[in-house]
């Protein structure tokens, strides 16, 4: 019997951040994650003070602007323009979004979710934006 090579992936976190509305930052973890093929993993993205949902959108995109993990605009999820590789597999926390919590879970992780993912939050005339790199390690 052959053995498996046993796949992790890392996700490294480097945050960017602006205003979003009155001092509010993105923010997402200081430190890399850590998840196994075929896993989940969750990409943070939180503003430190609740947003209002009038004039608010959260896009969650991997590399090039095609690329659509998820999005909420006001109240709604708009899984509708998600890509459709990432369909059923990104989901935001709804009883969380109140709080100004934006994170998604990315679950059932392939080689091909490797790659950089940018959360951006615009709020009226703001943008604020953290981003995360995925990456494969062997191990």
């Amino acid at each position: 019997m052959s053995q498996v090579p046993h796949v992790i992936l890392r996700v490294y976190v480097v945050c960017v951040s602006s205003d979003v509305d009155s001092g509010s930052d993105v923010e997402g973890s200081s430190g890399p994650l850590v998840v196994q093929l075929g896993g989940s993993v969750l990409l943070p993205c939180a503003a430190q003070d609740p947003v209002p949902p009038e004039g608010l959108r959260v896009e969650w995109r991997r590399g090039d602007p095609d690329s659509v993990v998820n999005v909420l605009q006001q109240k709604d999820i708009r899984a509708d323009l998600q890509s459709p590789t990432f369909r059923g597999r990104a989901s935001f926390f709804p009883e969380e979004i109140s709080k100004g919590n934006f994170s998604i879970l990315l679950s059932d992780i392939t080689r091909e979710d490797v790659g950089v993912y940018r959360c951006g939050v615009f709020f009226n005339q703001d943008l604020s934006e953290t981003t995360v790199e995925i990456q494969l390690s062997g191990g």
